[in-house]
């Protein structure tokens, strides 16, 4: 596995400097958050990532998403118009932060060539989360401007993904998309200046086994901006681990190398139970209250911890040849902890999220934490936002009285990049 590490960063630092970058700026930030959070009552430096959520439905009724609990998925239009989202990616640009697309289903939003490619016009690192199912229509449009990272959810082989998904060929349409992606990328590859002689993925002299190996290599990929420098599609397989997948972990492997991953993420179970709520409501009801039914409820039985960790710890010590990654990581003890006893903390500390990033919603919201609502980019502008009263208040009770009882299983809280 650490070899496997050590070959994907040299790549990346070779291929993708800027990611490289990124991630060293970050780790200074988190270095220096602290004292940040002393000095600031409140107050915070730019932001490191902000996600956009274009829109929260979704084609998929995946059993184990809040956004099916609390019906966010169901929704009609929800989306800002279009000048409007572009407006709000050149607010944001001068901060220099790292950008997810997500949602809901973000392939949903008609307009998201157009909203990566002005994120890449800035210069920005550009992440996309999708299910992949609607991939194979978006691919030449995506292809032209696409984002530098592709997290794509596939939770097992084909039947086991496709029972967590709730509905029949999820996965075959998902790798129909992935493959799609990486062909019209090569395609416009082939148009650009200079490369005029290179073979295109369509042209007749590629075979099939042409084409399979291309798609499979995933990580000689290159993007469709007329740059010199040779940016590639990253592709990166995330593995929700639930009570319906956590028993196929080890044949994610095979999974990965279908899809020409460039690498493998499992990412545990998040939880969002009544008994958070309820105690998050005790504490802080007169100033940030949940509403259960409309955060969305989710639970996960059916994972055995200790199975589990010895799965991971087989899957750590093998060189795939591509990195294989879990979140968060976990200990033995922490890991019966996440699953048996999903309101307990595994660890204590200060998250970082209120100074480092938010989600910008369909609506316009800008919301730090689920229901908290600090400001709308429609009626003022982000820069006002991120220093407002109302976010300002968020950070001073984190910074003072430590998480809420809704962190505990949080991808956001233990984030540490």
């Amino acid at each position: 596995m650490q070899r496997s590490l050590i070959r994907t960063g040299l790549a990346l630092a070779a291929q993708h400097p800027a990611l490289i970058l990124w991630y060293l700026q970050n780790r200074l930030r988190q270095a220096i958050l602290p004292l940040e959070r002393l000095a600031g009552d409140g107050r915070s430096l730019p932001p490191r990532y902000v996600t956009l959520k274009p829109t929260l439905r979704c084609n998929l009724r995946c059993a184990f998403c809040r956004f099916v609990a609390n019906g966010d998925v169901f929704g009609g239009r929800d989306w800002l118009d279009r000048e409007d989202w572009l407006r709000v990616v050149d607010e944001i640009a001068p901060y220099r932060p790292y950008i997810c697309l997500t949602g809901g289903e973000p392939t949903l939003y008609p307009h998201l060539p157009e909203l990566i490619a002005r994120i890449k016009s800035h210069g920005l690192i550009c992440v996309l989360t999708t299910n992949g199912t609607l991939l194979e229509a978006k691919a030449a449009a995506l292809a032209m401007s696409p984002p530098d990272v592709v997290i794509l959810s596939i939770d097992g082989p084909r039947e086991v993904h496709d029972r967590a998904r709730v509905m029949p060929g999820t996965y075959d349409r998902a790798l129909r998309g992935a493959r799609a992606l990486a062909e019209r990328m090569l395609d416009a590859r082939g148009r650009m200046p200079g490369e005029g002689s290179r073979p295109l993925a369509g042209d007749r002299s590629l075979t099939d086994a042409d084409r399979m190996q291309i798609t499979q290599e995933g990580t000689a990929l290159p993007s469709a901006r007329p740059s010199s420098s040779r940016h590639t599609l990253r592709l990166v397989l995330n593995a929700a681990i639930t009570g319906h997948t956590w028993e196929s972990a080890q044949e994610m492997i095979r999974v990965a190398r279908e899809f020409g991953a460039w690498a493998l993420h499992f990412q545990h179970f998040w939880f969002m139970t009544q008994p958070m709520v309820d105690a998050h409501n005790a504490r802080w009801g007169d100033c940030f209250p949940l509403d259960a039914d409309h955060v969305g409820l989710t639970g996960e039985d059916g994972v055995d911890p200790d199975a589990l960790f010895d799965t991971i710890e087989r899957l750590r010590r093998e060189d795939f040849g591509f990195p294989v990654l879990f979140y968060p990581e976990l200990t033995r003890d922490q890991m019966r902890t996440y699953y048996r006893a999903p309101e307990r903390f595994t660890h204590t500390g200060v998250p970082s999220c209120a100074w480092t990033s938010t989600d910008i919603l369909p609506n316009g919201d800008v919301a730090p934490c689920f229901d908290l609502v600090v400001g709308n980019v429609l009626h003022e502008p982000f820069a006002k936002i991120w220093e407002s009263e109302p976010f300002r208040a968020h950070r001073r009770r984190l910074s003072e009285h430590g998480p809420y009882p809704i962190c505990a299983r949080c991808c956001a809280y233990f984030r540490h990049d």
